[in-house]
């Protein structure tokens, strides 16, 4: 199940081990950050519910913390943590 909501960027928790690439790509991020600029409507970051750990949207995420936003949107997915990989792997 799948809940979308609200919260704080420095509230995410991003682990590079969950990070299914070896880097972050610059273009993205750049291009993202000019799609935020634009009010772009971009799909929101997934994040588990339990420990707020970053699943998906690597590059959304880092292009929002580089513009200073302070809250972002999510979607909050109840998986276990044991899962975050293999799920991030599959978005």
């Amino acid at each position: 199940m799948i809940v979308y909501n609200k919260m704080y960027l420095k509230d995410i928790v991003v682990k590079k081990e969950y990070f299914p690439r070896a880097r972050l790509n610059e273009d993205a991020i750049k291009r993202y950050m000019d799609l935020y600029n634009l009010d772009r409507i971009i799909d929101p970051i997934i994040v588990q519910k339990e420990k707020l750990i970053l699943i998906d949207g690597f590059h959304r995420y880092e292009a929002q913390k580089r513009l200073g936003r302070e809250e972002v949107e999510v979607k909050l997915m109840d998986i276990p943590e044991a899962e975050i990989f293999i799920t991030s792997m599959k978005l």
